[in-house]
């Protein structure tokens, strides 16, 4: 079973419906703010955690440090990690 939502940003994102008998899922959202030098040991922190279900998202709003470059590592290598970068003429609703 799968739901539409509208979210803040105006995107539209399927939530399917989880089974009662799957873990719980954790979710880590970061949004990106020109600290690109905490990245790597913010990334590895939550990477190195114990409970193995969850999900670490990396928001940029078109920021112009080196945090794409750095989260692509991951991105490939880690299926965990994901990266949500909006453009520069997109706006935050």
């Amino acid at each position: 079973m799968q739901e539409t939502f509208s979210v803040s940003t105006g995107h539209e994102i399927m939530i399917e419906a989880m089974h009662l008998n799957q873990p719980n899922l954790i979710s880590v959202l970061r949004p990106a703010f020109n600290l690109f030098t905490f990245l790597d040991s913010t990334i590895n922190s939550v990477l190195a955690q114990t409970y193995p279900h969850f999900e670490h998202v990396i928001v940029d709003y078109f920021f112009t440090d080196r945090t794409e470059e750095i989260v692509a590592q991951y991105v490939f290598s880690e299926h965990q990690v994901q990266y949500i970068r909006f453009s520069d003429n997109e706006p935050l609703k």
